[in-house]
């Protein structure tokens, strides 16, 4: 099987993950996450992973791709808001680069004088 095809396997999966570990006590939805994550370990011990960056430090020198900075009152430095698509590596070889949506700190509009 080729890389591009289990870059493309890992991110789907990575993706119904998200969307099961989402809050909700349905027993078959816990069995389906449980069967995901297997799937995500077993291609780990290989050297298959992903990585999101959710909640992350951004800085503009990581390889990540910014689809849209997003600005938010709440946050002091630019934080990742969401990663849309992860990060995926065989080893230590990054053969997806993740794209994700940056908050950045909101301009409060006052200007110094």
């Amino acid at each position: 099987m080729s890389e591009e095809v289990l870059t493309e396997v890992l991110t789907n999966l990575w993706r119904a993950q998200r969307k099961i570990d989402s809050p909700g006590e349905d027993p078959a939805r816990r069995a389906a996450a449980r069967h995901l994550r297997a799937a995500l370990d077993a291609l780990a011990r290989v050297g298959w992973t992903v990585q999101d960056h959710d909640g992350a430090r951004f800085d503009p020198g990581q390889a990540l791709e910014v689809i849209a900075y997003e600005p938010k009152p709440d946050v002091e430095v630019e934080t990742v808001l969401e990663t849309v698509r992860p990060c995926v590596y065989l080893g230590t070889r990054r053969l997806q680069i993740g794209q994700v949506i940056v908050a950045r700190p909101e301009k409060t509009g006052r200007r110094r004088v």
